[in-house]
Protein backbone atom coordinates (compact mmCIF):
# COMPACT_ATOMS: atom_id res chain seq x y z
CA UNK A 1 0.00 0.00 0.00
CA UNK A 2 1.50 3.53 -1.05
CA UNK A 3 2.47 5.76 2.02
CA UNK A 4 1.12 9.55 1.55
CA UNK A 5 3.61 12.10 3.16
CA UNK A 6 2.87 15.70 3.71
CA UNK A 7 -0.53 15.39 2.77
CA UNK A 8 -3.51 16.74 3.81
CA UNK A 9 -5.23 14.49 6.79
CA UNK A 10 -8.20 13.65 4.50
CA UNK A 11 -6.45 13.26 1.47
CA UNK A 12 -4.57 10.69 3.05
CA UNK A 13 -7.49 9.12 3.92
CA UNK A 14 -9.81 9.25 0.78
CA UNK A 15 -6.05 7.70 -1.21
CA UNK A 16 -6.43 4.83 1.49
CA UNK A 17 -10.08 4.25 0.61
CA UNK A 18 -9.02 4.47 -3.41
CA UNK A 19 -6.50 1.50 -2.73
CA UNK A 20 -9.22 -0.39 -1.13
CA UNK A 21 -11.62 0.44 -3.92
CA UNK A 22 -9.47 -0.76 -6.21
CA UNK A 23 -8.52 -3.91 -4.74
CA UNK A 24 -12.50 -4.83 -4.09
CA UNK A 25 -12.66 -4.18 -0.72
CA UNK A 26 -15.49 -2.30 -0.36
CA UNK A 27 -16.49 -2.02 3.36
CA UNK A 28 -12.81 -0.78 4.31
CA UNK A 29 -13.02 1.85 1.31
CA UNK A 30 -16.12 2.98 2.82
CA UNK A 31 -14.64 3.20 6.44
CA UNK A 32 -11.86 5.50 4.77
CA UNK A 33 -13.46 7.50 2.40
CA UNK A 34 -16.08 8.40 5.81
CA UNK A 35 -13.14 9.85 7.52
CA UNK A 36 -11.73 11.64 4.62
CA UNK A 37 -15.34 13.29 4.72
CA UNK A 38 -15.74 13.64 8.78
CA UNK A 39 -12.36 15.54 8.23
CA UNK A 40 -13.48 17.81 5.01
CA UNK A 41 -17.69 17.48 4.67
CA UNK A 42 -16.99 19.03 1.07
CA UNK A 43 -15.04 16.60 -0.50
CA UNK A 44 -16.73 15.53 -3.78
CA UNK A 45 -14.26 12.74 -5.09
CA UNK A 46 -14.92 11.23 -1.38
CA UNK A 47 -18.58 10.82 -1.82
CA UNK A 48 -18.39 9.83 -5.76
CA UNK A 49 -16.05 7.14 -4.66
CA UNK A 50 -18.31 5.89 -1.38
CA UNK A 51 -21.27 6.49 -3.57
CA UNK A 52 -19.59 3.41 -6.20
CA UNK A 53 -18.70 1.31 -3.13
CA UNK A 54 -21.91 1.36 -1.83
CA UNK A 55 -23.03 0.83 -5.40
CA UNK A 56 -20.81 -2.28 -6.04
CA UNK A 57 -21.98 -3.48 -2.43
CA UNK A 58 -25.50 -3.10 -4.25
CA UNK A 59 -26.64 -0.44 -1.74
CA UNK A 60 -28.27 1.82 -4.21
CA UNK A 61 -29.97 4.24 -1.89
CA UNK A 62 -26.63 5.21 -0.12
CA UNK A 63 -25.11 5.60 -3.38
CA UNK A 64 -27.63 7.23 -4.83
CA UNK A 65 -27.26 9.94 -1.79
CA UNK A 66 -23.37 9.92 -1.91
CA UNK A 67 -23.52 10.54 -5.84
CA UNK A 68 -25.56 13.69 -4.95
CA UNK A 69 -23.74 14.89 -2.24
CA UNK A 70 -20.48 14.92 -5.41
CA UNK A 71 -23.10 16.95 -7.73
CA UNK A 72 -23.96 19.38 -4.95
CA UNK A 73 -20.54 19.80 -3.99
CA UNK A 74 -19.06 20.04 -7.28
CA UNK A 75 -21.75 20.62 -10.00
CA UNK A 76 -18.67 19.93 -12.48
CA UNK A 77 -17.63 16.64 -11.51
CA UNK A 78 -18.42 14.71 -14.46
CA UNK A 79 -17.62 11.12 -13.08
CA UNK A 80 -20.39 11.68 -10.81
CA UNK A 81 -23.52 12.20 -13.21
CA UNK A 82 -22.11 8.70 -15.20
CA UNK A 83 -22.59 6.66 -12.19
CA UNK A 84 -25.46 8.35 -10.70
CA UNK A 85 -26.79 7.86 -14.56
CA UNK A 86 -25.67 4.41 -14.36
CA UNK A 87 -27.14 3.25 -11.23
CA UNK A 88 -30.29 5.14 -12.41
CA UNK A 89 -30.54 2.52 -15.11
CA UNK A 90 -29.86 0.12 -12.47
CA UNK A 91 -33.21 0.75 -10.61
CA UNK A 92 -34.74 1.17 -14.11
CA UNK A 93 -35.41 5.16 -13.68
CA UNK A 94 -34.62 5.66 -17.45
CA UNK A 95 -35.84 9.14 -18.00
CA UNK A 96 -33.93 10.54 -14.68
CA UNK A 97 -30.64 8.84 -15.70
CA UNK A 98 -31.25 9.89 -19.33
CA UNK A 99 -30.92 13.28 -17.85
CA UNK A 100 -27.77 13.03 -16.10
CA UNK A 101 -25.91 11.58 -19.27
CA UNK A 102 -27.29 14.08 -21.59
CA UNK A 103 -26.36 16.64 -18.79
CA UNK A 104 -22.19 15.16 -19.01
CA UNK A 105 -22.69 15.22 -22.76
CA UNK A 106 -23.63 19.16 -22.80
CA UNK A 107 -20.09 19.08 -20.73
CA UNK A 108 -18.11 16.92 -22.15
CA UNK A 109 -19.50 16.69 -26.02
CA UNK A 110 -17.24 13.25 -26.98
CA UNK A 111 -17.99 11.62 -23.97
CA UNK A 112 -17.90 8.02 -25.30
CA UNK A 113 -19.33 6.33 -22.01
CA UNK A 114 -22.06 8.80 -22.33
CA UNK A 115 -23.75 7.49 -25.65
CA UNK A 116 -22.47 4.20 -24.23
CA UNK A 117 -25.66 4.20 -21.55
CA UNK A 118 -27.61 5.93 -23.56
CA UNK A 119 -27.26 2.71 -25.70
CA UNK A 120 -28.68 0.79 -22.91
CA UNK A 121 -30.97 2.92 -21.94
CA UNK A 122 -32.61 2.55 -25.71
CA UNK A 123 -32.50 -1.00 -25.67
CA UNK A 124 -33.98 -1.10 -22.71
CA UNK A 125 -36.73 1.37 -23.86
CA UNK A 126 -37.24 -1.67 -26.75
CA UNK A 127 -35.73 0.60 -29.52
CA UNK A 128 -32.39 -1.07 -30.66
CA UNK A 129 -32.62 1.02 -33.70
CA UNK A 130 -31.79 4.16 -31.28
CA UNK A 131 -29.37 1.84 -29.28
CA UNK A 132 -26.99 1.27 -32.66
CA UNK A 133 -27.28 4.98 -33.36
CA UNK A 134 -25.83 5.73 -29.59
CA UNK A 135 -23.37 3.13 -29.98
CA UNK A 136 -22.22 4.12 -33.10
CA UNK A 137 -21.83 8.00 -31.45
CA UNK A 138 -19.75 6.38 -28.91
CA UNK A 139 -17.20 4.52 -31.23
CA UNK A 140 -16.85 7.33 -33.37
CA UNK A 141 -15.12 9.03 -30.27
CA UNK A 142 -13.19 5.76 -28.78
CA UNK A 143 -13.29 2.96 -31.24
CA UNK A 144 -11.66 1.05 -28.46
CA UNK A 145 -14.36 1.43 -25.99
CA UNK A 146 -15.17 -2.52 -25.60
CA UNK A 147 -18.49 -2.10 -23.91
CA UNK A 148 -19.82 0.04 -26.61
CA UNK A 149 -18.60 -2.69 -29.29
CA UNK A 150 -20.32 -5.44 -27.45
CA UNK A 151 -23.67 -3.82 -26.86
CA UNK A 152 -23.38 -2.99 -30.35
CA UNK A 153 -22.95 -6.59 -31.89
CA UNK A 154 -25.36 -7.67 -29.53
CA UNK A 155 -27.74 -5.71 -30.32
CA UNK A 156 -27.42 -6.29 -34.59
CA UNK A 157 -28.07 -10.03 -33.21
CA UNK A 158 -31.39 -9.45 -32.02
CA UNK A 159 -32.08 -7.36 -35.22
CA UNK A 160 -30.60 -10.28 -36.89
CA UNK A 161 -28.08 -8.29 -38.27
CA UNK A 162 -26.01 -11.14 -38.17
CA UNK A 163 -23.34 -10.27 -40.90
CA UNK A 164 -22.91 -6.57 -38.83
CA UNK A 165 -23.11 -8.52 -35.51
CA UNK A 166 -20.12 -11.29 -36.48
CA UNK A 167 -17.86 -8.15 -37.75
CA UNK A 168 -18.32 -6.56 -34.12
CA UNK A 169 -17.45 -9.94 -32.48
CA UNK A 170 -14.39 -10.22 -34.48
CA UNK A 171 -13.07 -6.93 -33.71
CA UNK A 172 -13.61 -7.68 -30.39
CA UNK A 173 -11.95 -11.00 -30.48
CA UNK A 174 -9.27 -9.89 -32.21
CA UNK A 175 -8.35 -6.88 -29.49
CA UNK A 176 -9.39 -9.39 -26.84
CA UNK A 177 -9.16 -13.27 -27.61
CA UNK A 178 -9.68 -14.79 -24.43
CA UNK A 179 -12.83 -12.28 -22.77
CA UNK A 180 -15.90 -14.34 -22.34
CA UNK A 181 -19.24 -14.62 -24.24
CA UNK A 182 -18.13 -13.01 -27.33
CA UNK A 183 -17.63 -16.71 -29.35
CA UNK A 184 -20.63 -17.37 -27.89
CA UNK A 185 -22.61 -14.54 -29.52
CA UNK A 186 -20.57 -14.94 -32.59
CA UNK A 187 -21.86 -18.67 -32.64
CA UNK A 188 -25.34 -17.37 -31.66
CA UNK A 189 -24.39 -14.45 -35.04
CA UNK A 190 -23.24 -17.39 -37.34
CA UNK A 191 -26.33 -19.93 -36.40
CA UNK A 192 -28.56 -17.18 -37.72
CA UNK A 193 -26.62 -17.37 -41.27
CA UNK A 194 -26.95 -21.06 -40.94
CA UNK A 195 -23.27 -21.43 -40.52
CA UNK A 196 -23.09 -24.29 -38.15
CA UNK A 197 -19.90 -25.51 -38.65
CA UNK A 198 -18.59 -22.09 -37.37
CA UNK A 199 -20.94 -22.23 -34.60
CA UNK A 200 -19.94 -24.96 -33.95
CA UNK A 201 -16.18 -23.77 -33.27
CA UNK A 202 -17.53 -20.86 -30.90
CA UNK A 203 -20.00 -22.64 -29.13
CA UNK A 204 -16.71 -25.06 -28.48
CA UNK A 205 -14.07 -21.69 -27.95
CA UNK A 206 -16.30 -20.57 -25.76
CA UNK A 207 -16.52 -23.46 -23.65
CA UNK A 208 -13.14 -23.76 -23.46
CA UNK A 209 -12.79 -20.89 -21.94
CA UNK A 210 -15.51 -20.73 -20.04
CA UNK A 211 -16.94 -24.25 -18.88
CA UNK A 212 -19.55 -23.03 -16.31
CA UNK A 213 -21.85 -21.32 -19.30
CA UNK A 214 -24.53 -23.39 -19.64
CA UNK A 215 -26.02 -21.38 -22.65
CA UNK A 216 -22.85 -22.52 -24.65
CA UNK A 217 -24.19 -26.26 -24.09
CA UNK A 218 -27.45 -25.35 -24.38
CA UNK A 219 -27.14 -24.13 -28.29
CA UNK A 220 -23.95 -26.60 -29.25
CA UNK A 221 -26.70 -29.42 -28.06
CA UNK A 222 -29.18 -27.44 -30.90
CA UNK A 223 -26.49 -28.18 -33.54
CA UNK A 224 -26.42 -31.97 -32.83
CA UNK A 225 -29.25 -32.08 -33.03
CA UNK A 226 -29.58 -30.87 -36.35
CA UNK A 227 -26.88 -33.32 -37.42
CA UNK A 228 -28.91 -35.98 -35.99
CA UNK A 229 -26.22 -36.60 -32.98
CA UNK A 230 -28.48 -37.30 -30.71
CA UNK A 231 -26.37 -39.35 -27.44
CA UNK A 232 -24.31 -35.88 -27.77
CA UNK A 233 -27.09 -33.52 -27.54
CA UNK A 234 -28.30 -35.09 -24.72
CA UNK A 235 -24.80 -35.10 -22.93
CA UNK A 236 -24.74 -31.66 -23.54
CA UNK A 237 -28.28 -30.86 -22.31
CA UNK A 238 -27.58 -32.61 -18.88
CA UNK A 239 -24.47 -30.39 -18.40
CA UNK A 240 -26.45 -27.64 -18.80
CA UNK A 241 -28.70 -28.75 -16.57
CA UNK A 242 -26.73 -29.34 -14.25
CA UNK A 243 -24.96 -25.78 -14.51
CA UNK A 244 -28.48 -24.28 -13.56
CA UNK A 245 -30.16 -24.15 -16.95
CA UNK A 246 -33.67 -25.77 -16.29
CA UNK A 247 -35.81 -23.92 -18.42
CA UNK A 248 -38.29 -25.31 -20.83
CA UNK A 249 -36.24 -25.28 -23.78
CA UNK A 250 -33.76 -27.92 -22.48
CA UNK A 251 -36.76 -30.04 -21.39
CA UNK A 252 -38.25 -29.98 -24.70
CA UNK A 253 -35.44 -30.34 -27.01
CA UNK A 254 -33.72 -33.18 -25.20
CA UNK A 255 -37.22 -35.04 -24.96
CA UNK A 256 -37.27 -34.94 -28.72
CA UNK A 257 -33.58 -36.46 -28.70
CA UNK A 258 -34.36 -38.98 -26.16
CA UNK A 259 -37.09 -40.25 -28.55
CA UNK A 260 -34.74 -40.10 -31.51
CA UNK A 261 -32.58 -43.08 -29.85
CA UNK A 262 -35.64 -45.18 -28.20
CA UNK A 263 -35.84 -43.67 -24.65
CA UNK A 264 -39.33 -43.34 -24.72
CA UNK A 265 -39.99 -42.86 -20.85
CA UNK A 266 -37.21 -41.06 -20.48
CA UNK A 267 -38.48 -38.46 -23.04
CA UNK A 268 -41.90 -38.42 -21.25
CA UNK A 269 -40.46 -37.10 -18.49
CA UNK A 270 -38.49 -34.21 -19.93
CA UNK A 271 -41.72 -33.53 -21.50
CA UNK A 272 -43.55 -33.76 -18.10
CA UNK A 273 -40.99 -31.18 -17.00
CA UNK A 274 -41.04 -29.13 -20.26
CA UNK A 275 -45.36 -28.85 -19.47
CA UNK A 276 -44.73 -28.00 -15.40
CA UNK A 277 -42.81 -24.90 -16.99
CA UNK A 278 -44.66 -24.17 -19.56
CA UNK A 279 -48.63 -25.59 -19.11
CA UNK A 280 -49.57 -23.90 -22.86
CA UNK A 281 -47.10 -24.67 -25.11
CA UNK A 282 -49.47 -27.39 -27.55
CA UNK A 283 -46.27 -28.62 -28.72
CA UNK A 284 -45.00 -30.60 -26.06
CA UNK A 285 -48.89 -32.32 -25.53
CA UNK A 286 -48.63 -33.23 -29.03
CA UNK A 287 -45.21 -34.66 -28.56
CA UNK A 288 -46.11 -36.39 -25.56
CA UNK A 289 -49.55 -37.99 -26.57
CA UNK A 290 -47.02 -39.21 -30.17
CA UNK A 291 -44.77 -41.01 -27.27
CA UNK A 292 -48.27 -42.42 -25.25
CA UNK A 293 -49.30 -43.56 -28.59
CA UNK A 294 -46.31 -45.77 -29.55
CA UNK A 295 -46.35 -47.27 -26.15
CA UNK A 296 -49.63 -48.60 -25.89
CA UNK A 297 -51.67 -45.75 -24.28
CA UNK A 298 -53.78 -44.44 -26.62
CA UNK A 299 -56.30 -43.08 -23.95
CA UNK A 300 -53.51 -40.74 -22.73
CA UNK A 301 -52.40 -39.92 -26.28
CA UNK A 302 -55.73 -38.85 -26.91
CA UNK A 303 -56.16 -36.63 -23.66
CA UNK A 304 -52.26 -34.80 -24.75
CA UNK A 305 -53.77 -34.79 -28.68
CA UNK A 306 -57.26 -33.00 -27.28
CA UNK A 307 -55.24 -30.83 -24.72
CA UNK A 308 -52.66 -29.85 -27.71
CA UNK A 309 -55.94 -29.03 -29.96
CA UNK A 310 -57.32 -26.79 -26.96
CA UNK A 311 -54.04 -24.59 -26.43
CA UNK A 312 -53.85 -23.87 -30.64
CA UNK A 313 -56.41 -24.82 -32.99
CA UNK A 314 -54.29 -23.85 -35.88
CA UNK A 315 -52.46 -27.19 -34.71
CA UNK A 316 -54.21 -29.57 -37.43
CA UNK A 317 -51.15 -32.03 -36.85
CA UNK A 318 -52.62 -32.57 -32.99
CA UNK A 319 -56.37 -32.82 -34.49
CA UNK A 320 -55.21 -35.47 -36.95
CA UNK A 321 -53.24 -37.38 -33.82
CA UNK A 322 -55.97 -37.28 -31.93
CA UNK A 323 -58.71 -39.08 -34.72
CA UNK A 324 -56.07 -41.77 -34.55
CA UNK A 325 -55.98 -41.91 -31.34
CA UNK A 326 -60.21 -41.97 -31.24
CA UNK A 327 -59.50 -44.78 -33.77
CA UNK A 328 -57.15 -46.50 -31.78
CA UNK A 329 -59.95 -46.27 -28.88
CA UNK A 330 -62.23 -48.00 -31.62
CA UNK A 331 -64.07 -44.38 -30.87
CA UNK A 332 -64.75 -44.86 -34.39
CA UNK A 333 -68.13 -41.97 -34.44
CA UNK A 334 -65.69 -40.03 -32.63
CA UNK A 335 -63.00 -40.40 -34.92
CA UNK A 336 -64.85 -39.63 -38.01
CA UNK A 337 -65.78 -36.17 -36.58
CA UNK A 338 -62.45 -35.42 -35.60
CA UNK A 339 -61.10 -36.23 -39.59
CA UNK A 340 -63.98 -34.31 -40.72
CA UNK A 341 -62.95 -31.29 -38.65
CA UNK A 342 -59.53 -31.82 -39.66
CA UNK A 343 -60.81 -32.02 -43.20
CA UNK A 344 -62.39 -28.18 -43.16
CA UNK A 345 -58.47 -27.18 -41.89
CA UNK A 346 -56.76 -29.50 -44.52
CA UNK A 347 -59.05 -29.73 -47.47
CA UNK A 348 -56.49 -30.65 -49.93
CA UNK A 349 -54.81 -32.89 -47.45
CA UNK A 350 -54.59 -36.75 -48.83
CA UNK A 351 -54.22 -38.60 -45.43
CA UNK A 352 -56.55 -36.78 -44.00
CA UNK A 353 -59.41 -37.85 -46.51
CA UNK A 354 -57.25 -41.07 -46.29
CA UNK A 355 -58.11 -41.49 -42.46
CA UNK A 356 -61.49 -39.98 -42.61
CA UNK A 357 -62.17 -42.95 -45.09
CA UNK A 358 -61.02 -45.49 -42.60
CA UNK A 359 -62.95 -44.51 -39.87
CA UNK A 360 -66.07 -44.16 -41.59
CA UNK A 361 -65.63 -47.37 -42.75
CA UNK A 362 -64.74 -48.89 -39.26
CA UNK A 363 -67.54 -46.69 -38.19
CA UNK A 364 -69.81 -49.26 -40.71
CA UNK A 365 -70.54 -45.98 -43.21
CA UNK A 366 -69.29 -47.90 -46.05
CA UNK A 367 -70.78 -46.42 -48.22
CA UNK A 368 -69.17 -42.92 -47.26
CA UNK A 369 -65.84 -44.56 -47.55
CA UNK A 370 -66.31 -45.95 -50.95
CA UNK A 371 -66.73 -42.50 -52.06
CA UNK A 372 -63.88 -40.81 -50.39
CA UNK A 373 -61.65 -43.62 -51.32
CA UNK A 374 -62.90 -43.23 -54.78
CA UNK A 375 -62.24 -39.53 -54.89
CA UNK A 376 -59.03 -40.87 -53.67
CA UNK A 377 -57.93 -43.15 -56.07
CA UNK A 378 -59.33 -40.34 -58.74
CA UNK A 379 -56.14 -38.42 -57.62
CA UNK A 380 -53.91 -41.63 -57.32
CA UNK A 381 -54.33 -44.83 -59.26
CA UNK A 382 -51.16 -46.22 -58.08
CA UNK A 383 -52.06 -46.35 -54.48
CA UNK A 384 -52.57 -50.03 -53.63
CA UNK A 385 -53.96 -48.78 -49.86
CA UNK A 386 -56.58 -47.03 -51.66
CA UNK A 387 -57.80 -49.82 -53.65
CA UNK A 388 -57.43 -52.31 -50.77
CA UNK A 389 -60.02 -50.63 -48.57
CA UNK A 390 -62.04 -49.62 -51.08
CA UNK A 391 -62.48 -53.26 -51.98
CA UNK A 392 -62.76 -54.08 -48.26
CA UNK A 393 -65.95 -51.67 -47.97
CA UNK A 394 -67.19 -53.50 -51.13
CA UNK A 395 -67.04 -56.28 -49.42
CA UNK A 396 -69.53 -55.49 -46.72
CA UNK A 397 -71.97 -53.91 -48.96
CA UNK A 398 -71.54 -57.34 -50.63
CA UNK A 399 -70.98 -55.49 -53.95
CA UNK A 400 -68.30 -58.60 -54.37
CA UNK A 401 -67.86 -57.89 -58.06
CA UNK A 402 -66.31 -54.36 -57.08
CA UNK A 403 -64.94 -55.51 -54.32
CA UNK A 404 -62.64 -58.37 -56.37
CA UNK A 405 -61.88 -55.80 -59.50
CA UNK A 406 -60.17 -54.06 -56.46
CA UNK A 407 -58.19 -56.82 -54.62
CA UNK A 408 -57.00 -57.63 -58.06
CA UNK A 409 -56.15 -54.09 -59.04
CA UNK A 410 -53.88 -54.58 -55.31
CA UNK A 411 -52.15 -56.96 -56.58
CA UNK A 412 -51.37 -55.95 -60.14
CA UNK A 413 -49.44 -52.72 -58.18
CA UNK A 414 -48.26 -55.18 -55.37
CA UNK A 415 -48.04 -58.91 -56.06
CA UNK A 416 -46.92 -59.27 -52.77
CA UNK A 417 -49.83 -57.57 -50.66
CA UNK A 418 -50.43 -60.91 -48.05
CA UNK A 419 -53.81 -59.40 -46.68
CA UNK A 420 -54.91 -59.00 -50.08
CA UNK A 421 -54.41 -62.28 -51.16
CA UNK A 422 -56.35 -63.20 -47.66
CA UNK A 423 -59.52 -60.94 -48.21
CA UNK A 424 -59.71 -61.97 -51.78
CA UNK A 425 -59.82 -65.26 -50.65
CA UNK A 426 -62.16 -64.99 -48.32
CA UNK A 427 -64.58 -63.18 -50.85
CA UNK A 428 -63.93 -65.95 -53.13
CA UNK A 429 -65.37 -68.17 -50.48
CA UNK A 430 -68.32 -65.99 -49.96
CA UNK A 431 -69.08 -66.57 -53.98
CA UNK A 432 -68.60 -69.95 -53.57
CA UNK A 433 -64.88 -70.02 -55.57
CA UNK A 434 -63.54 -71.80 -53.19
CA UNK A 435 -60.59 -73.64 -55.34
CA UNK A 436 -59.41 -70.16 -56.23
CA UNK A 437 -60.48 -69.44 -52.61
CA UNK A 438 -57.90 -72.36 -51.12
CA UNK A 439 -54.92 -70.67 -54.01
CA UNK A 440 -55.53 -67.27 -52.17
CA UNK A 441 -55.62 -68.36 -48.71
CA UNK A 442 -52.22 -70.27 -49.42
CA UNK A 443 -51.13 -67.75 -51.40
CA UNK A 444 -51.44 -65.33 -48.22
CA UNK A 445 -49.96 -68.08 -45.93
CA UNK A 446 -46.94 -68.11 -47.78
CA UNK A 447 -46.49 -63.98 -47.32
CA UNK A 448 -47.72 -63.93 -43.97
CA UNK A 449 -46.96 -67.64 -42.41
CA UNK A 450 -48.34 -66.24 -38.56
CA UNK A 451 -52.04 -65.29 -40.28
CA UNK A 452 -53.86 -68.02 -38.18
CA UNK A 453 -57.46 -66.45 -39.73
CA UNK A 454 -56.39 -67.19 -42.97
CA UNK A 455 -55.23 -70.83 -41.87
CA UNK A 456 -59.01 -71.04 -40.15
CA UNK A 457 -60.27 -70.22 -43.70
CA UNK A 458 -58.55 -72.63 -45.67
CA UNK A 459 -59.38 -75.20 -43.35
CA UNK A 460 -62.87 -74.42 -43.82
CA UNK A 461 -62.73 -74.24 -47.96
CA UNK A 462 -60.83 -77.08 -47.88
CA UNK A 463 -63.82 -78.89 -45.83
CA UNK A 464 -65.98 -77.08 -48.41
CA UNK A 465 -63.94 -78.83 -51.12
CA UNK A 466 -64.72 -82.31 -49.22
CA UNK A 467 -60.71 -82.28 -48.27
CA UNK A 468 -62.20 -83.33 -44.20
CA UNK A 469 -58.33 -84.24 -43.67
CA UNK A 470 -56.23 -81.87 -45.01
CA UNK A 471 -59.08 -78.95 -43.74
CA UNK A 472 -59.22 -80.87 -39.65
CA UNK A 473 -55.05 -81.14 -39.96
CA UNK A 474 -55.47 -77.00 -41.23
CA UNK A 475 -57.60 -76.63 -38.33
CA UNK A 476 -55.70 -78.67 -35.47
CA UNK A 477 -52.84 -76.78 -36.27
CA UNK A 478 -54.78 -73.45 -36.55
CA UNK A 479 -55.67 -74.48 -32.60
CA UNK A 480 -52.34 -75.45 -31.74
CA UNK A 481 -51.30 -71.80 -32.20
CA UNK A 482 -54.07 -70.01 -30.05
CA UNK A 483 -56.82 -69.90 -32.94
CA UNK A 484 -59.63 -70.38 -30.89
CA UNK A 485 -62.15 -70.05 -33.20
CA UNK A 486 -61.11 -73.17 -35.09
CA UNK A 487 -62.37 -74.91 -32.22
CA UNK A 488 -66.35 -75.12 -33.41
CA UNK A 489 -65.30 -76.27 -36.67
CA UNK A 490 -63.14 -79.23 -35.38
CA UNK A 491 -66.22 -80.28 -32.90
CA UNK A 492 -68.37 -80.00 -36.25
CA UNK A 493 -66.67 -81.64 -38.84
CA UNK A 494 -63.05 -83.51 -37.73
CA UNK A 495 -64.40 -86.66 -35.85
Amino acid sequence: MQIYLNAQPEIVEYKLGENYLNEGKYNEAITKFTKALELNKSYDYAYLNRGVAYAKMGKKEEAFADFNSAIQNNPQLEAAYLNRGRLLIEMMKLQEAKKDLEKLINMTPTNANAYTDLGIIASKENNPQKAIEYYDKALTYNANLEIALYNRATTKLELKDFDGSIKDFNNIIGAHPTTKLNYYHRGLAKLGKKDKAGALADFNKEIELNPEFNLSYLNRASISIDQAKYKEAIVDYDKSEQLGYKEFTLYFNRALAKAKIGDKDAAIVDLDKSIAINPNNDASYNERGNLRFQKGNPKGAYEDFDKSYQLNSKNDLALLNKGNAALALRDYKGAVEIFTQALTLRPDDVKVKERLAVAKSASQDYAGAIILFSDLIAKDDKNEGFYFNRGFAYTRVKDFVKAEEDFNKVLSINPKHADTYFNRGILKSMTGKNQEALKDLEEALKLNPNNMTALVNKGIVRINLKDFTGGCEDLKAALAKGAKEAESFITKFCK
